[in-house]
Order: C-alpha cells, then structure tokens, then sequence
C-alpha cells in the first residue's frame, strides 16, 4: 500500500479502469496503510454465483464482495 497522492486512475484496457481515490475513515485499508500485501484471495458463493476477494495484511485482511458489477466491502 501507498500513501502517495491519488491520481486520476490507471487503464487496465479490456479489464477497465482502476480508480484512485483519496482515503477516508470510512476506508477499510487505513489500517493497514503501508503494510505490505501478504496474499490476495478470489472467492466464489456457488450459491449467488458471486465473485469476493480479500487482501490479506501482516496485521489482518479486508474482504470485498461483487454487486452489480462493483466491488464492495464486506462488513
């Protein structure tokens, strides 16, 4: 992770564009601001057909879930 400055964003071409956006309280990487990343995971709720991700951290990890589209926390 990095607490450079956010800038407008970087092209993934056919995956779309990642969006960089200034941090909040309300962000659940704060914590872990300059940690480095130890894993990411991809799930899959063969239920709902979802897709997630967690980013796993030396100190904990953030879980994301798909709606939509969109990735959005989970918790």
């Amino acid at each position: 992770m990095d607490d450079a400055a956010p800038r407008s964003g970087d092209d993934m071409g056919e995956h779309g564009t990642v969006e960089v956006a200034p941090w909040t309280h309300g962000s659940p990487f704060v914590r872990h601001a300059g940690e480095p990343v130890v894993a990411v995971h991809e799930r899959f709720d063969s239920y709902t057909g979802r897709v997630g991700l967690e980013i796993v951290f030396p100190t904990g990890s953030v879980e994301y879930e798909s709606w939509c589209g969109d990735l959005r926390p989970v918790g």
